[in-house]
């Protein structure tokens, strides 16, 4: 918060500040892009280390964020990642990226996708769904199962699983 760099300005001079300017998710909580990219500016003899290399994503998915981060509305920050792993040049499928008009509709495509994987061959042991908060579990899980297809929630209870929510029912 404002208050808060301002008061650091005159207490100190050995602060550390570590964030993302393209990953101010929370901005209803008062978070924004401005503190960080104002940081060196208001602090100028602050040293500052861009981490900038992906350690852990195939040269395909660093592609398609470079391409997201670079798209998005009322972009930021001007950093680019570089990834440093060399495999998967040619042996990783090309990730995609899709939009849509809200959770459903997202959950029902993804459970489609997955139905046509495993349709394809792959197993269903190799398939899986990552989400950012557990509260999108049931969605997917809905979706999946109108598909006909067998999952399992792993770190964490199944949506229709919780007592409160069988009690609903």
């Amino acid at each position: 918060p404002p208050g808060m760099i301002a008061a650091l300005e005159k207490l100190r001079d050995d602060v550390t500040v570590v964030g993302d300017a393209n990953q101010t998710i929370y901005s209803f909580t008062g978070a924004s892009p401005r503190y960080l990219l104002d940081f060196s500016r208001r602090f100028p003899e602050a040293a500052v280390v861009r981490l900038e290399r992906d350690y852990r994503s195939t040269p395909q998915v660093v592609s398609l964020a470079n391409r997201v981060i670079a798209a998005a509305r009322g972009r930021m920050a001007g950093s680019k990642l570089h990834e440093t792993i060399g495999w998967g040049e040619t042996t990783q499928p090309e990730p995609s990226f899709s939009e849509y008009p809200d959770e459903v509709a997202e959950a029902t495509a993804v459970a489609r996708s997955v139905k046509k994987l495993i349709e394809s061959g792959t197993a269903a042991s190799e398939v899986a769904i990552l989400y950012r908060i557990n509260a999108q579990s049931e969605v997917y899980e809905e979706a999946l199962t109108e598909a006909g297809i067998a999952f399992q929630v792993r770190g964490g209870e199944g949506f229709f699983s919780r007592q409160e929510i069988r009690q609903s029912l």
